[in-house]
């Protein structure tokens, strides 16, 4: 049998159409509104093997190849090769009664087996929109059973043991709707666990924008009983994705500012799509996510299957309190991508440093791995708790006190040597050698280092810095004429870590600005080439050692630091280095210190300051610049010794490839830190950490999207475009063009004069603060290093804004108030 039709009882066998075949069967049998469509059987894929004569070739090719080449070769054969023409004239006649035989369709794979499903497809499985003609659709097939020989697939089926001549593939060709509108309906709320709300993400055209996460959509969150729109929001949805009208794939193209500022949803269209996931839901007795169109007011659905995220456990349903979306958008802004499996023990030991130094003021929460949730497909969410006070809170002000007693030279003088010699006894210890046992007890002792380190950074620096920051602004309140500093403007002029790496950057790129070839080299070379291309010269090779010196001292430093496991640092990937100097080379901008000549700024308001109250301020605005170089050390030290930690997670992973564990060494990210301990310790079998980790990877995009979603809910509404409120950072006005940078990889996008627009920052981004004239980022405040640095650098920050980078496209050109928080958008004058 080679064509199976939606509508026929056939599509309940998988092992003929497979999982995704059967499941549209079972849509359209239940009388949904599912498009048309049919698909090609596993049978199909077997006679075209066996007609082409391909199995002798492509079994030689596994005997004697590598996987990878095997693979390609494979692949080259299948796509190149005549389909037989019963296969073809049934593929034809089934296209032609399709639609008229020109019918813009999706092509898809249909795995036979879960277990393949899961694991040798996770992640691999083609797709192809807007195909058209009987040779293309047929060309299209073809390629989708290629895709059961790419190098993961053959390496799986290795691993467990199942026969490569046993493998097959189905493919679904369903009519493609030309829609308006599209998106994914959650039955459930997958952020708050809420079984009584239904949310919604919708765009204009394909809802390849959305489920891909190319655009920021509306999102609507609904009352399932009686209808009731409980929240909207306007996301940006700057492009939309459509069929080709007159050929093959799609097109993209971006969407009028008016469009984009409006809902793309009606309250009508809301309530349709309401009843169908009610109706959906039902049927499948569980919640789900579900992928729908709009077209010509018609309601399409294409795709359903269950929420994953059930797993977490459900949370009461509350609104969120200031203190919770606090708590939420702190979270969010440390940890603006969803941490990996691997990141998740070091995500929950940081937030759970934090919750027990509140704990000691009186101020109870929760363990951090019931406020910040992993389920078992590796979706994370964050359940925002409701804090409870203590008695302990009647001693707050005495604890307080305390707090402005510690010394932060303590750290300076004692502590940080410490934790140096235990960085250095581990820096010595070769990993390969080391039994499995051994390398556990490494991993663990180089996590108990930052543990360790962690805990005094909150204990000691982060809580006395909010109060002496507190305190000193309340001294600075009785200086007779200065009512416009702020304690954060007396922190210039610090030999931090931030400030000293920043120091040696400029250096670096001054080395290079005085000779013209290695400035050639690092402004016009791909990263990935420019370490080869210096090393072919002297004049490189000499440069090269100054990297490695400068490496030597500061190498440890990550592009994303609080996602330890699943980022590297400098001396790890010395490309992402070059990449952050050659900013340096692009600006023409002077380090100047805010406040430079700090003691004659300190001494001015001394003069303006009751002398009662000199020597008080004198004492705390000492140890909080002291604190704040303490606090900039504890967190290098923290890089550190995860860097160390992950020299033994990537031994680890090079072990479980050579098992059969894993079919390569990057997605050890997928694995807990326990589950790759109970690995090593042969508790957790081979077989059962490849499907562990496919499911995972499978999943990742609903993790992305999830996370999304939890920014949506945190984000405070915007009332209009015209201007955006956020919290000081730093003072001062500038005006420029918006340019939004989303992480390191756009830092290049970047120009002289620019606004930076970002969602966070860390100490990585500071070179990009000598192009911008001002900074606006969705999270952060006084205390947040985007603050801190833009204060050293004299331009205004505007933090906290929770939407700037939805709310703002590139090229805005809008006005910065550094003093008031206000960004409005002007007439770029140059254009006036």
């Amino acid at each position: 049998m080679t064509i199976a039709w939606f509508h026929e009882e056939t599509l309940g066998d998988i092992s003929l159409v497979g999982g995704k075949g059967a499941n549209l069967g079972k849509m359209v049998r239940a009388g949904l509104p599912v498009p048309p469509g049919f698909c090609v059987t596993t049978d199909a894929y077997k006679q075209f093997i066996q007609e082409m004569g391909l199995w002798p070739e492509m079994n030689y090719a596994l005997a004697n190849l590598p996987a990878r080449e095997a693979g390609e070769t494979i692949r080259q054969m299948i796509e190149k090769a005549s389909m037989p023409q019963p296969v073809f004239h049934a593929i034809q006649n089934a296209y032609t009664n399709l639609n008229s035989g020109y019918a813009p369709v999706a092509v898809r794979s249909s795995a036979t087996a879960e277990d393949l499903a899961e694991a040798s497809f996770a992640g691999q499985q083609e797709s192809y929109l807007g195909v058209r003609g009987t040779d293309n659709l047929a060309l299209h097939v073809q390629r989708c059973w290629a895709s059961l020989w790419t190098e993961r697939a053959i390496a799986y089926r290795e691993q467990n043991q199942f026969p490569h001549e046993q493998v097959s593939l189905a493919v679904v060709v369903q009519e493609m709707v030309a829609s308006d509108v599209s998106g994914v309906l959650f039955t459930m709320n997958p952020i708050t666990q809420q079984k009584d709300e239904m949310l919604v993400n919708a765009a204009y055209g394909l809802g390849e924008s959305v489920v891909s996460g190319r655009v920021t959509p509306d999102t609507y969150r609904i009352a399932r009983k009686r209808f009731h729109l409980l929240e909207q929001v306007c996301g940006t949805k700057e492009i939309r994705i459509d069929m080709e009208p007159d050929g093959d794939g799609t097109l993209e193209s971006y969407i009028a500012t008016a469009e984009r500022e409006r809902l793309c949803l009606d309250t009508p269209s809301l309530q349709q799509l309401s009843v169908l996931g009610q109706k959906v839901e039902s049927y499948y007795g569980t919640p789900q996510d579900i992928e729908w169109a709009i077209a010509d007011s018609q309601l399409y659905l294409l795709q359903t299957r269950p929420v994953t995220t059930t797993a977490v456990p459900t949370l009461e349903p509350q609104p969120l309190s200031r203190l919770q979306h606090a708590i939420l958008n702190d979270i969010l802004e440390h940890y603006p991508d969803p941490p990996y499996p691997l990141d998740y023990s070091a995500v929950t030991d940081s937030y759970q440093q934090l919750t027990d130094v509140l704990g000691s003021y009186g101020v109870k929460l929760p363990p951090a791995n019931e406020i910040i949730l992993l389920d078992q497909d590796g979706i994370p969410t964050v359940g925002p708790p409701a804090p409870r006070f203590t008695r302990v809170i009647l001693k707050l002000f005495s604890n307080l006190r305390k707090s402005l007693k510690t010394d932060p030279n303590l750290w300076i003088a004692q502590q940080h040597a410490g934790f140096l010699s235990e960085l250095q006894e581990l820096r010595t210890i070769d990993v390969t050698p080391l039994d499995n046992q051994e390398l556990v007890q490494f991993i663990r002792q180089s996590v108990n280092v930052t543990s360790r380190v962690g805990t005094i950074r909150f204990r000691d620096f982060i809580v006395p810095a909010i109060m002496r920051s507190i305190w000193l602004n309340i001294l600075l309140r009785f200086a007779k004429k200065d009512k416009q500093t702020h304690a954060m403007d007396l922190l210039g002029n610090l030999p931090y870590k931030t400030a000293v790496i920043d120091q040696a950057l400029r250096q670096l790129a001054f080395e290079a600005q005085k000779i013209p070839t290695i400035r050639e080299v690092l402004a016009n070379t791909n990263m990935e080439l420019v370490i080869p291309t210096l090393q072919k010269s002297t004049e490189g090779q000499v440069f090269l050692e100054k990297v490695q010196r400068f490496l030597d001292e500061h190498g440890a430093r990550t592009m994303k630091m609080y996602l330890p496991f699943s980022n590297r640092s400098w001396s790890e990937t010395p490309a992402t280095l070059l990449t952050t100097l050659s900013v340096f080379l692009r600006s023409d901008k002077p380090f100047v210190a805010a406040h430079e000549h700090n003691n004659e700024v300190h001494q001015a308001i001394l003069a303006q300051m009751p002398g009662w109250l000199r020597q008080t301020f004198t004492t705390t605005l000492e140890k909080f610049r002291t604190g704040h170089i303490a606090r900039e050390s504890t967190l290098y030290t923290i890089e550190e010794g995860f860097l160390q930690a992950r020299r033994g997670v990537d031994e680890a992973a090079q072990r479980l490839v050579n098992n059969g564990a894993l079919p390569n060494a990057t997605l050890i990210i997928y694995l807990t830190l326990t589950e790759l301990f109970d690995a090593l310790n042969d508790s957790l079998p081979a077989k059962a950490v490849s499907r562990l980790v496919s499911r995972r990877e499978k999943m990742r995009p609903q993790a992305m999207r999830a996370w999304r979603g939890q920014w949506q809910t945190a984000r405070k509404p915007v009332s209009g475009t015209a201007v955006l409120q956020g919290l000081s950072g730093s003072p001062g006005y500038a005006e420029g063009p918006v340019r939004i940078v989303n992480g390191p990889a756009e830092f290049d996008k970047l120009q002289p004069g620019d606004v930076l627009v970002c969602p966070y920052t860390d100490p990585a981004w500071t070179p990009l603060f000598t192009l911008a004239c001002a900074v606006i980022a969705d999270t952060g405040g006084p205390l947040s290093h985007a603050a801190i640095v833009a204060r050293e650098y004299g331009i205004p920050a505007v933090l906290g804004t929770q939407a700037a980078t939805t709310s703002l496209k590139n090229g805005d050109y809008v006005s910065v108030d550094g003093q008031s928080g206000e960004i409005q958008l002007r007439q770029n004058k140059h254009e006036s």
